[in-house]
């Protein structure tokens, strides 16, 4: 018997050691080394995030140097007389910045200061719901007096609560010549917690946002009682990227980032052992899973194994996610980016702004030229049938990469093509047919000029679009914009810079009209008939005069007359500058109008027919002749969610009413609601409410 249980005991241990040891060696060097890369892919990850937030609040300054390069350029600044003009400029910056950014305005050597659309004394500023005490003690009134050129200034904890964390300001104008006032950006301490929260949650960590002095623009001090002002000057000389210091004791994980064009460093400081919390975590798992293979050896591996391989399934689910969170935002960005160049909004020849916009998106023109088509799209196509578009149009060829982006208000897709000589516009017009032909059964695509600068997008874009308003085409074709090159008499008459000036105008391109007039005045002066002369200056009169009254419905007579009776070119010129600035301001002010009209219309419409079982964005492009990309963002900015999310809060509040009030059959209701699956529906009802359609209707009429 003793000896049986000596052989049992020789055979478990012979079996144990043959089995078990191998397996706990092997697996243990196998679930180290998978360590070991998860300590790596923590700081690429952390790292790819913090990237995307430098890169987002870049932009968010960008984008505040552009009001101010704006109004400058605007010259629009206030006078005695009337500043309502002033005011509702300043009110229309206020809402596209939305509620993080207060924009102030404080003219130089008065006592007036501009809030949003009031007008009020700095002393009733101070006693108004925008102040905070905070601006005074961290000098605002002195820097709006003195401000020379753009300064970025901390405001200074009082009480802890402090609305304001930095307040930007810019002399205006900002180009040059007398300051005649300062604008001032005060950006809310919400905004920099909320964006901060978004990308890095529940990181127990301290953000530093430092200028080219590295002096603190903004602090977010969350980790602990730990002071890190004595180590400043050792963070200043860390390399870009992630780095390890010691200080009082403590080892600590760095991120720095630093913005060429504005000096400044963005750093995130965390103790090591919270940076690397998800890691610290899997070692502590991974050795009570070696105990466990120790103890129970062919059980626990098969456990261990299943377990392990589902923590790295989701750990990868989770990667990609945030990939693919990523991934849009960069989608986004590129997006604003190509709209900034065809809408012409990045100042010719201002390199340095091109360059630091390509770098947000991550755009890298490897080619010398660019031409612009456009293709309209039909209102009944789905978003995945343009998606699919795009696509096969983005994959490019041979030394050529596209790029394309929807105008959404006029459903027409953007191409902007960027190639080499070899490829004329007749080639790549042919290309982007073979690419469409098997998505679209009619095509009318319009080129533009070919350019060899990128911040000649916007003019081949109105020339594409030119040619698509003044389009012969009656079945699939292409037509591409031909400048006149014919010089009988040595005299062409401007009528294809006419056409774009209206174009532009209408499109709000201000520059491509402003230079469409440029080229007809240079005609004007270099033609050698008086008669001639005279004869197109009235014409382009008589055309900008009908364009106005295209816009504003009206026309001043005297001004007419005025113009009429010019005293030269050059002075006739600059007046009609002024007036295409106008007109295309006032087309500006009549889009958004109608944006903001075609938000309300869409809203009701869904709230009356939300139980419409064909309710879709595909049905509202139709009947709104919208697209449903654009269609979508209006849901976005008006409710906050989706439109499927709307629909679906609305039908489910509808069930609920007729569950609580009616005797009504529970599908009946379903069907009512919009749904045809009613099993499927009583299912989502019961993870929502946790209790079945019928439990819920009697507990509430027993309550």
């Amino acid at each position: 018997m003793s000896a049986k249980i000596n052989d049992y005991k020789g055979t478990f241990i012979k079996y144990l050691l043959v089995f078990s040891v191998p397996i706990i060696i092997f697996s243990t060097f196998f679930f180290y080394s998978q360590y070991s890369t998860q300590l790596e892919n923590t700081v690429s990850l952390n790292l790819s995030r913090f990237n995307q937030f430098t890169q987002e609040v870049d932009l968010f300054y960008s984008s505040l140097q552009d009001i101010a390069i704006s109004m400058s350029r605007d010259d629009i600044l206030p006078d005695e007389k009337d500043d309502d003009q002033f005011t509702q400029m300043l009110w229309r910056y206020s809402e596209e910045l939305g509620d993080d950014v207060l924009i102030l305005y404080y003219p130089r050597g008065k006592n007036n200061i501009y809030v949003k659309d009031q007008k009020m004394t700095y002393t009733e500023f101070e006693n108004s719901e925008y102040y905070d005490v905070s601006l005074s003690v961290s000098g605002l009134y002195s820097r709006l007096n003195n401000v020379l050129s753009t300064y970025y200034l901390p405001i200074r904890s009082v009480n802890g609560d402090e609305i304001y964390s930095t307040a930007v300001l810019f002399p205006l104008p900002l180009s040059g010549g007398e300051i005649k006032g300062s604008l001032c950006f005060l950006i809310k301490s919400d905004y920099f917690d909320n964006l901060y929260t978004e990308y890095f949650p529940g990181k127990n960590s301290q953000m530093y946002i430092m200028n080219i002095y590295f002096d603190p623009i903004y602090t977010k001090e969350n980790i602990g009682d730990g002071n890190l002002d004595e180590t400043i000057q050792q963070l200043a000389f860390l390399p870009v990227g992630y780095s390890e210091i010691s200080t009082a004791g403590s080892r600590l994980s760095v991120m720095k980032n630093r913005n060429i064009r504005t000096g400044f460093s963005y750093l995130i400081i965390s103790e090591s052992e919270e940076f690397f919390s998800e890691s610290r975590t899997s070692l502590g798992i991974l050795t009570f899973l070696s105990v466990a293979l120790l103890l129970f050896s062919a059980l626990m591996s098969l456990i261990i194994a299943k377990r392990y391989y589902l923590t790295l399934f989701r750990e990868k689910q989770k990667n990609e996610n945030i990939s693919n969170e990523l991934e849009h935002k960069n989608l986004l960005i590129m997006e604003i980016v190509l709209h900034k160049l065809v809408d012409g909004s990045i100042k010719d020849n201002d390199k340095s702004s091109l360059d630091y916009n390509l770098k947000c998106a991550n755009l890298y023109f490897s080619y010398p030229l660019f031409t612009v088509f456009t293709l309209p799209l039909e209102y009944s196509m789905t978003e995945e049938e343009v998606g699919r578009i795009q696509t096969e149009i983005e994959r490019g060829s041979e030394d050529t990469d596209a790029y394309t982006c929807q105008r959404g208000r006029h459903n027409t897709l953007v191409i902007i093509l960027n190639h080499d000589k070899s490829k004329d516009r007749n080639l790549l017009s042919q290309w982007l047919m073979r690419q469409i032909g098997n998505e679209m059964k009619e095509i009318f695509i319009y080129g533009g000029s070919t350019y060899d600068s990128p911040f000649k997008i916007d003019d081949s874009y109105i020339e594409s679009v030119y040619m698509q308003e003044h389009s012969h085409l009656e079945k699939s074709g292409i037509e591409l914009f031909v400048k006149d090159v014919s010089a009988k008499a040595g005299f062409r008459y401007p009528e294809q810079e006419e056409s774009i000036i209206t174009q532009a105008v209408m499109n709000t391109s201000t520059d491509a009209a402003l230079s469409a007039l440029t080229n007809i005045f240079s005609q004007i002066n270099d033609c050698k008939s008086p008669v001639i002369q005279k004869g197109i200056c009235y014409d382009l009169v008589n055309h900008i005069v009908r364009l106005s009254m295209e816009i504003e419905g009206e026309w001043d007579d005297d001004l007419m007359t005025k113009l009429l009776s010019y005293p030269d070119t050059a002075w006739l010129e600059q007046e009609l500058t002024n007036l295409i600035i106008k007109l295309s301001q006032i087309q500006s002010r009549k889009m958004e109008e109608e944006i903001i009209k075609n938000r309300h219309d869409i809203i009701s419409y869904v709230q009356e027919h939300y139980r419409d079982k064909e309710l879709s964005l595909d049905l509202l492009s139709s009947l709104f002749s919208l697209s449903f990309s654009y269609i979508g963002r209006i849901f976005k900015d008006e409710t906050n969610t989706t439109f499927k999310n709307y629909v679906t809060e609305l039908r489910y509040a509808y069930v609920k009413e007729q569950l609580r009030n009616t005797d009504d059959a529970i599908n009946d209701i379903i069907h009512n609601a919009g749904y045809s699956d009613a099993a499927n529906y009583m299912r989502k009802f019961k993870q929502h409410e946790g209790i079945t359609m019928g439990q819920y209707r009697l507990q509430f009429r027993k309550g």
